[in-house]
């Protein structure tokens, strides 16, 4: 077991700080996308929305996530990468803590867009 510690150790031990810097934040920004998972289940029990009205608030997600990604490799091939990718976490990071703040399906509606298309 301390031998595959130590292989996997000596792999990663010669990344610049940036990428464990960005990997930690992705990670953490992954981590509050399981959000999106129970939202639904959210929307239905405790807001009390209908099956079909969760379910047209979460196709929001795929729409967010079509435009997203032509826009964010509009923007990577004009700007600098790692500047889209720093404004694209910090963003959706964002957009999720109004999460917390919304109680109407328009606005979880544009809140999931939102997060899809910055993620």
């Amino acid at each position: 077991m301390i031998k595959v510690f130590s292989i996997y150790r000596n792999a990663f031990s010669n990344l610049q700080k940036n990428i464990w810097i960005l990997s930690f934040t992705m990670f953490i920004n992954r981590s509050g996308s399981m959000v999106l998972l129970f939202t639904s289940l959210y929307m239905v029990k405790d807001l009390n929305l209908s099956i079909p009205e969760a379910g047209l608030i979460m196709s929001f997600f795929g729409f967010g996530s079509v435009l997203g990604s032509y826009v964010g490799g509009w923007l990577t091939d004009r700007k600098n990468y790692f500047d889209i990718m720093v404004f694209s976490l910090v963003g959706s990071g964002l957009v999720l803590l109004f999460m917390l703040l919304v109680r109407t399906p328009l606005f979880i509606a544009a809140i999931i867009f939102f997060l899809r298309f910055y993620h």
